[in-house]
């Protein structure tokens, strides 16, 4: 049987139960089994994720996130923390650690979050998940349509966007550069910096958003690959828009 490494995310105060857990909490003193953050956790206890485009499997190490009250939903844990395996199994519960590892060991409960970038269908997922990929959709979408409107799509640039689209501080944005490896050609340089001077980036950047959300929309039935003449139209990605606020 693999060994467990616990995480247990949460804002209350911590009661360790013996279990081998480390504790990610703001407000914790810091200690080897308490972290006020992932990334201080990370420092010390680096996890290697090679690609998040590999599924990681993993015999010796199985990963459990425990939620206390930090996410909302498992996908805005995988987006969050994007830092584990893509196998990690996500667990939002308040009972003991103990009864979590029983359910797990026992089939009960092995929720592996579901992942945005996977673009598989989301008709399976409960309402309250559905309800986060679509809002982190819609944040895609509106800077896609953003980016389009300016060519960027074509390598032009012919009209001003939205500031907040280039800033690229929402979560889902992050996630998508951490997922799909998008870097700049120097580390010092920011990606908004580079977004906003360099053409072939930009249509890069476009491009992958757009043939992810192709994707994601096709596996979902929100549309019908045969009635879409081209996919540089930006006609198609307004009907896309309509589909996903309706999902």
């Amino acid at each position: 049987m693999a060994d467990y490494n616990i995480i247990v995310f949460t804002n209350s105060k911590i009661r360790y139960e013996g279990m081998g857990e480390t504790f990610i909490n703001p407000n914790a003193e810091e200690s080897h089994e308490s972290y006020t953050s992932i990334k201080r956790y990370l420092k010390e206890n680096p996890i290697e994720v090679k690609s998040m485009n590999d599924f990681v499997e993993d015999d010796e190490i199985r990963h459990i996130c425990i939620d206390r009250g930090m996410f909302e939903t498992g996908v805005d844990f995988r987006i969050e923390m994007p830092y584990f395996p893509r196998n990690t199994v996500f667990v939002k519960s308040k009972l003991s650690i103990e009864r979590i590892l029983k359910d797990i060991e026992e089939g009960k409960s092995s929720e592996i979050p579901y992942d945005i970038f996977s673009a598989e269908s989301i008709k399976n997922l409960k309402p309250k998940e559905k309800k986060a990929v679509k809002s982190h959709m819609v944040v895609l979408l509106k800077a896609l349509v953003n980016f389009m409107n300016a060519g960027y799509h074509k390598g032009l640039n012919e009209r001003k966007i939205a500031d907040w689209c280039a800033n690229f501080h929402d979560p889902v944005f992050v996630y998508f550069f951490y997922f799909f490896e998008i870097k700049t050609e120097i580390k010092i340089i920011d990606i908004r910096d580079q977004f906003l001077t360099t053409p072939q980036f930009r249509e890069m950047i476009t491009n992958t958003i757009m043939k992810f959300v192709a994707n994601f929309s096709v596996n979902n039935g929100l549309i019908d690959p045969s009635e879409v003449p081209s996919w540089m139209l930006f006609e198609v990605w307004g009907k896309i828009m309509d589909s996903i606020s309706k999902m």
